[in-house]
């Protein structure tokens, strides 16, 4: 039994795939025999030669492919947002009765949040 390879330009079957994270080339998508869907770089000079793990679903090899780390700022918002949300969780179960003032201080927060992401351009 042979693999199957294609090489993609950017998607296959409806499905887009990002180019290499490192060279910027279309990866290609072959189903292994044992291992199943593969994708991987395409370009047989990447530096990296990045590939997914075998997946038995061709999307989530692709989904897989796709999905990349945050940028280095990206991180610490990230972070920062996931210890706000704790740190209000605990505020919420210690004071259940001021739900107006946690409504209040919550859509300010959000409203903050919002604005900030704007300034990035983000949420355009």
């Amino acid at each position: 039994m042979s693999d199957v390879t294609e090489q993609q330009t950017g998607e296959t079957r409806g499905k887009a795939m990002s180019n290499c994270p490192f060279c910027d080339s279309p990866p290609d998508i072959v189903q292994m025999p044992f291992d199943g869907w593969v994708v991987s770089c395409g370009y047989d000079r990447c530096d990296v030669q990045p590939s997914t793990n075998g997946y038995h679903d061709r999307n989530d090899a692709i989904a897989a492919w796709n999905r990349r780390a945050p940028a280095p700022g990206e991180v610490a918002e990230i972070a920062e947002r996931a210890e706000f949300e704790r740190a209000w969780q605990s505020y919420c179960e210690a004071n259940p009765r001021e739900t107006g003032e946690r409504h209040l201080a919550r859509a300010m927060f959000d409203a903050g949040s919002a604005a900030a992401a704007g300034e990035k351009g983000e949420g355009r």
